[in-house]
């Protein structure tokens, strides 16, 4: 038994069920482009989202340190370190929000755009098995 094989006794499919992307017509090879790129959009768009919720999470760290910082008494200069902490701890806060803001909506732009979740049946069959679109 040789290792070399034809590509007709690789596939089982038929001819009809599988079509490589330069073989299709103009409409079809655009259709199917501009599917692939909605699909790479939605991956870039997911990953800008967990980025956004990595640094939500940092600043929560932060404003939650700054916080416990403020409660302690340096001395002669405690009513400064405190108002400063807490303003501190404040800021970090207002960024956590914002950043937990931005990672929802970059989520929702990634589910919208994908064509998966919210595409058309061809979108997502033209993402598995590139194919000729029905003309009208």
């Amino acid at each position: 038994m040789s290792m070399s094989s034809s590509p007709s006794e690789v596939s089982d499919l038929p001819s009809s069920q599988f079509s490589n992307p330069d073989s299709l017509s103009v409409t079809s090879r655009a259709f199917f482009e501009r599917s692939y790129f909605k699909m790479f959009l939605s991956i870039v768009y997911s990953a800008f989202a967990l980025f956004c919720l990595a640094l939500c999470s940092q600043v929560s760290g932060l404003s939650k340190d700054a916080q416990e910082l403020s409660k302690v008494n340096t001395g002669d200069d405690s009513k400064d370190y405190t108002d400063g902490y807490t303003s501190l701890s404040s800021g970090y806060g207002f960024a956590a929000f914002f950043f937990f803001v931005a990672f929802v909506l970059a989520l929702a732009a990634a589910c919208h755009i994908s064509p998966i979740i919210s595409g058309s049946k061809n979108e997502a069959q033209t993402l598995k098995n590139p194919m000729e679109l029905p003309s009208n």
